[in-house]
């Protein structure tokens, strides 16, 4: 388990979660990477899917849990020294770390239509933009590879 202490008079530890997204926030007031911080819009999102939640299919339900838990996991492991500086990039390699690990491209054509209606009009924007496109090129060589 990893934990990262963000308050020191409380020793309250953050820790990665696939069931809340408090992670975001409380790195946030540790490194206060400033208000067009990845870490408020990826708190944003994490809410979003969490409230969608009990409509999505079982499939993405399945998926949606670890993902939660390894996009956290993978923040808290760059938690450092350059944190704000690399955070966009972390972002990125996290997200293409986690969906690969957890067989993005397996899932059904619904379910990844699910994932993009949550997330809305934010994948235009970056980092996300560059995630989804580059998850996608990794789909299409995967599936050229079999």
């Amino acid at each position: 388990m990893i934990a990262v202490t963000f308050n020191a008079s409380a020793a309250s530890p953050v820790v990665p979660s696939d069931s809340s997204c408090e992670a975001y926030s409380a790195l946030e007031s540790v490194h206060a990477c400033g208000d067009t911080s990845y870490l408020r819009d990826a708190a944003f999102l994490c809410e979003k899917y969490l409230a969608a939640e009990p409509s999505l299919s079982e499939e993405l339900r399945e998926f949606q849990r670890p993902i939660r838990h390894c996009l956290q996991k993978k923040l808290l492991e760059a938690s450092g020294a350059n944190f704000c500086s690399d955070l966009a990039q972390n972002a990125v390699i996290s997200h293409l770390d986690c969906y690969q690990e957890f067989n993005y491209c397996g899932l059904s054509r619904e379910a990844k239509k699910e994932l993009r209606r949550i997330i809305g009009k934010k994948a235009l924007e970056a980092p996300w933009f560059e995630t989804g496109f580059r998850l996608s090129l990794e789909c299409v060589r995967a599936k050229l590879a079999h």
